[in-house]
């Protein structure tokens, strides 16, 4: 299973905190929460392979199952997939994240990207504009939605324009939802491209101070501290998810995700461990960011705290701890590349 498939998720606006994404009589809405159990289901949506493509994510309602989100003629809208090549495109998508939050990118219409404008959720070119970016980025949390009593209106139905014919337009004019504010992430988290959706077998962590060395947990158990090892199936587990809630999880036991064991305080030289999921909401010490031009895995929490070859040791057996960023030097033993297993 792929990065974060087959968990749920309510995405929230970025610039509208208490707004999320939801689907009403088939149409793509930002509304407000109000509580209702209804709400909350129509704004749970499950993710999982994408219908195209599995290096790609589709979003699938958790109280309409088998109905996914898609967009036609621009906007975003919630149908049963009608076995199509051109449903199954239009309904898959990319996560792209960074420290403001998440982006989703049309699988289908490169640099196309789900925002909403005057409420409506739609697919729409990125101008490039802080107003753009606010309104296409969500604060991905776990899913709001509990069993409830069956929705009060009807169920979504196909009442939206036809087919489109592979020519999204990008909607234009001024959205009256302006205004940017914080996104779900901590401003001070590193600045990343989120890595695409995995493959089953996920992916290694290779250390740039010696590229034969693997970030390794030598037993897959909660408390294990985490080694950099050479690549091989006797070391120890080295294939990790990148979750879209930006914890990182091990392949072979999904229910363990990296933790800085103690690293809620902001103190260096805490060890890398596995643990036990949290599920916390918010930067903590089990959510990482990775940054690609520099090569740093740093705390979403504290970005000034980076993964550590502990004394720069080209060893296999040393542990990773976490520790100030060095920011030129001798840093390498902080470099990390994120490759498919």
């Amino acid at each position: 299973m792929g990065a974060g498939y087959g968990k749920q998720y309510t995405f929230y606006s970025s610039n509208y905190s208490t707004h999320v994404l939801r689907h009403r009589n088939g149409e793509i809405w930002l509304d407000k929460k109000d509580g209702t159990p209804l709400l909350a289901a129509d704004s749970t949506f499950k993710l999982v392979p994408g219908l195209a493509s599995h290096a790609a994510y589709s979003f699938e309602s958790v109280n309409y199952p088998g109905q996914y989100l898609r967009h036609q003629n621009g906007l975003m809208f919630l149908g049963r997939s009608d076995g199509s090549d051109l449903f199954n495109k239009d309904a898959t998508y990319y996560l792209r994240s960074d420290a403001r939050g998440t982006q989703i990118e049309s699988f289908n219409f490169p640099g196309y990207f789900v925002r909403h404008q005057n409420a409506r959720v739609m697919v729409s070119r990125n101008d490039g504009t802080p107003l753009f970016r606010g309104d296409s980025t969500w604060s991905c949390w776990p899913g709001e939605y509990h069993p409830a009593p069956a929705p009060h209106h009807p169920p979504p139905h196909h009442h939206h324009p036809p087919p489109h014919h592979h020519h999204p337009p990008s909607p234009s004019g001024a959205a009256i939802l302006g205004g940017l504010l914080g996104a779900g992430f901590s401003a001070a988290a590193a600045a990343m491209a989120a890595p695409p959706p995995l493959p089953t077998d996920g992916f290694l962590i290779q250390s740039m101070l010696d590229p034969s060395l693997f970030l390794t947990a030598p037993k897959a158990e909660a408390r294990c501290g985490l080694e950099v090892r050479h690549r091989g199936p006797r070391e120890g587990f080295q294939n990790f998810v990148f979750n879209p809630d930006y914890t990182i999880s091990l392949v072979a036991r999904p229910d363990l995700v990296l933790d800085a064991e103690g690293g809620e305080a902001g103190k260096r030289g805490c060890r890398i461990i596995l643990f036990p999921n949290k599920n916390y909401p918010g930067p903590n010490n089990q959510k990482f960011v990775h940054d690609p031009s520099s090569g740093r895995l740093s705390m979403a929490q504290f970005a000034g705290l980076v993964f550590d070859i502990d004394g720069g040791k080209k060893k296999s057996g040393t542990k990773v701890i976490v520790w100030e960023n060095k920011s030129g030097g001798d840093d390498s033993n902080q470099k990390w590349m994120i490759v498919k297993a």
